[in-house]
C-alpha cells in the first residue's frame, strides 16, 4: 500500500481540519528527513508511533495505553517500510531522469 493511501486511512475518524493536516504534515515531513538521511529506520519508526499513536487515542478512547503503542508500533512498521519503499521509488526516478 502507498504512502500517501496509509496517511489516508490512518486520517479516518480525525473529523478535525486542523488535526488531519498536522498529521499528515508531520508524517511526510518524516519522510523528508528519511529521504535525506537525517534519521535511521528505527528512529523513522519511533516518530511514526508516537504520531500514530495519538491518533489512535484520538479514535480509540476506550483503549489502554499499552493497546495504543502495540497497534501503533504495528501500524508504524507498516508505514515506515511505507516510506523507504517511496523513497527508493523516488530516487529511481531521479537516476532514470539525469543525463549520463
Amino acid at each position: 500500500m502507498s504512502l500517501q493511501k496509509m496517511i489516508v486511512d490512518l486520517l479516518q475518524g480525525v473529523y478535525d481540519p486542523e488535526e488531519r493536516v498536522k498529521i499528515a504534515s508531520s508524517i511526510n515531513l518524516l519522510r523528508e528527513v528519511f529521504a535525506r538521511g537525517r534519521i535511521n529506520f528505527d528512529q523513522l519508526k519511533a516518530e511514526l508511533t508516537d504520531i500514530i499513536a495519538s491518533v489512535y487515542a484520538l479514535r480509540y478512547p476506550g483503549l489502554t495505553y499499552e493497546e495504543l503503542r502495540e497497534r501503533a508500533a504495528t501500524k508504524a512498521e507498516e508505514m515506515a517500510r511505507a516510506v523507504v519503499l517511496s523513497t527508493l521509488s523516488s530516487r529511481v526516478r531521479e537516476v532514470a531522469r539525469s543525463p549520463i
